[in-house]
């Protein structure tokens, strides 16, 4: 489904996605949809990072924005907007925190960043000057809350920095967006009828997201 999807571009469907009201002709804007030059968002906006570690899998680090509330367009109806992301294998926290930093201009005031909870890691980042919160990392609520929110989320095509061929060759998702295909409620078993969690898989961009939404 994920290559169907995603690589071959067909709008197909699935059984069991997490979230299957996920629409990338809605949720996905494309470079000519872009409301604003994402290497230039605009700087009153509000900003957020959210985070979720890894090595083998994907460390990943999203960039989210909306404008602000007191300009009126801040009620519970606005769009968030994930402009930017690491998405990577095979990065030490270190180098992960320097690509962080790169790509975090110095006028960017980040109202908050989530984080996983591994306490060696998140010292790692704050070392290197990216103070964390730890997430609310509750699955199953947090997923009804992104379930609400979906609707008004928006996830720039292009928000991936670098590829990660590594991921690619392997025929994972290599984005936030390509794990929006991947990510799966196990088949119902007679041990387990019903959705509990999804699959421990294809799940550091929708971990990540569910931190910033859920705490």
């Amino acid at each position: 489904i994920y290559h169907e999807r995603y690589v071959e571009g067909r709008w197909v469907g699935a059984q069991g996605l997490v979230y299957p009201h996920f629409d990338p002709h809605i949720n996905v804007l494309r470079s000519y949809q872009y409301p604003f030059d994402p290497d230039n968002p605009p700087h009153d906006w509000e900003f957020f990072r959210a985070i979720d570690f890894g090595y083998t899998n994907p460390a990943v680090c999203q960039w989210w924005t909306r404008p602000p509330a007191e300009s009126g367009e801040g009620s519970k109806d606005h769009i968030w907007y994930m402009f930017r992301e690491i998405f990577h294998s095979q990065l030490t926290t270190e180098q992960f925190a320097q690509q962080i930093n790169q790509h975090t201009p110095e006028w960017m005031r980040i109202q908050t960043t989530f984080a996983d909870w591994d306490a060696g890691d998140r010292a790692t980042l704050e070392h290197a000057g990216i103070i964390t919160r730890r997430a609310n990392k509750a699955i199953s609520p947090g997923i009804q809350t992104v379930y609400g929110l979906l609707p008004n989320l928006r996830f720039f095509e292009g928000a991936t920095i670098s590829r990660d061929e590594v991921l690619a060759s392997h025929g994972s998702p290599t984005s936030t967006i390509g794990e929006f295909m991947a990510y799966v409620w196990p088949p119902p078993s007679k041990d387990h009828p019903d959705k509990e969690t999804p699959l421990d898989l294809n799940n550091n961009g929708m971990d990540a997201m569910r931190y910033l939404f859920h705490t």
